[in-house]
């Protein structure tokens, strides 16, 4: 199980899916591509799939450009556990994002966690060459 922090892996593969390098068009990974995929993924591993939360998709943006927790307050809703990771963030496509998650432990941990919410979030640092995308599954206890 991962633990409740933050991750950020150096990505060792520093090749981009892009038209020129490949020969073909490649459809680049967008936050809702990588969302849908992630659902199809836990569909196939017999999961709930998960509904999009945009509070937590501020929150992960929140931690990107801050690098720290903020814990999300909303009315009515209890985040009772959240799992994550970070990850830098390249041109890629989604099905290339979702191999390497796939095959790495800690971030497949995340994309089978328990939970019924979920959110992606894509961030690039303005006048850097800091990007990153955020995965979150969160248990959400919404009482009546």
């Amino acid at each position: 199980m991962p633990n409740d922090r933050d991750t950020l892996q150096n990505d060792e593969d520093n090749a981009t899916d892009t038209a020129s390098q490949a020969g073909k068009n490649v459809e680049i990974a967008t936050e809702e591509s990588l969302f849908e995929a992630i659902n199809l993924y836990r569909e196939s591993m017999k999961l709930p799939p998960l509904k999009f939360d945009n509070v937590l998709r501020n929150y992960s943006l929140e931690l990107v450009q801050n690098k720290e927790i903020i814990i999300p307050t909303v009315d009515f809703k209890v985040y009772m556990t959240k799992f994550r990771f970070l990850d830098q963030w390249r041109k890629r496509s989604t099905d290339r994002y979702m191999k390497k998650w796939i095959a790495d432990p800690s971030k497949r941990t995340v994309l089978l966690s328990p939970g019924n919410y979920g959110a992606t979030c894509i961030f690039s640092k303005p006048n850097t060459k800091e990007n990153y995308v955020a995965v979150f599954v969160s248990s959400v206890f919404i009482p009546n």
